[in-house]
């Protein structure tokens, strides 16, 4: 929709990899992503060798579930596969299968929002960055726009209090694998690329759009 010219930009989970900035321009990352595990917060599991013989549930399609089948060998559990994110949740929290393997930041919701479920591992695999993104060499004006809103609503704490209020904790809490830290210094290099230098930014709109990409 974007690159045909339907919609201005891309705000939904868009992870910024080598491969879409040869057609997006993206803004500053605005959130730290990655894969985690789960098990039912009854459970005595703290480490992946633990699930050896157990079970996993994955979800179809999903990067997290391409990075948990990776581990399938290494650790020797067993792969349940379903369709959608509340189905695998469950079956693991009534017992029927021991981890699941789940994007960060929605595993972070659904356990804020009462889900019976921990992380015992507090660390990203595959960590990326999620961005702003619109057709390259278009909307310059919305980029920067986004940018500067971005800006000001982390030096004033607003961006704190949304990750805080939707996802129970700070990022701060998850400390990242090597592949995280050489992600890490991508980011600085997108940083310094896309470093805001725009007049005009439209704070309350861009906190509801945060929001909006926080619950997608």
């Amino acid at each position: 929709m974007v690159l045909s010219g339907q919609m201005d930009g891309i705000i939904a989970g868009m992870s910024i990899t080598p491969e879409r900035k040869r057609v997006y321009d993206f803004s500053r990352p605005y959130y730290r992503t990655g894969v985690v595990w789960a098990v039912s917060k009854k459970s005595n599991i703290t480490k992946l060798s633990q699930l050896r013989g157990k079970t996993v549930a994955l979800k179809t399609g999903t990067a997290s579930a391409d990075y948990g089948k990776s581990l399938q060998k290494k650790y020797g559990f067993k792969i349940t596969y379903f369709n959608d994110s509340n189905t695998m949740y469950n079956d693991v929290v009534v017992g029927n299968s021991d981890a699941a393997f789940e994007d960060l930041p929605v595993m972070q919701y659904a356990i804020k929002n009462g889900l019976e479920l921990k992380i015992p591992k507090q660390k990203v695999a595959n960590a990326g960055w999620y961005g702003f993104a619109v057709r390259k060499g278009r909307n310059k004006a919305l980029l920067a726009s986004f940018n500067r809103g971005l800006d000001s609503i982390q030096k004033d704490g607003t961006y704190d209090r949304i990750i805080k209020k939707y996802l129970g904790q700070s990022q701060r809490h998850y400390s990242g694998n090597s592949a995280s830290d050489s992600g890490s210094s991508s980011m600085w290099q997108l940083l310094k690329a896309n470093f805001p230098s725009f007049v005009n930014g439209i704070i309350e709109t861009l906190e509801l759009t945060v929001v909006g990409i926080i619950l997608a």
